[in-house]
């Protein structure tokens, strides 16, 4: 049941820190772009 629910908060984890990275990665290629521009 405890690594169950450990398993489980990981793949949330992941989820979470995938959309951040997603986010970080869509901002910091808006400033290239800017910065190019």
């Amino acid at each position: 049941m405890k690594a169950r629910w450990w398993a489980l908060s990981m793949d949330q984890f992941f989820y979470q820190f995938r959309k951040f990275a997603d986010y970080l990665f869509g901002l910091l290629l808006r400033c290239a772009r800017m910065y190019h521009a």
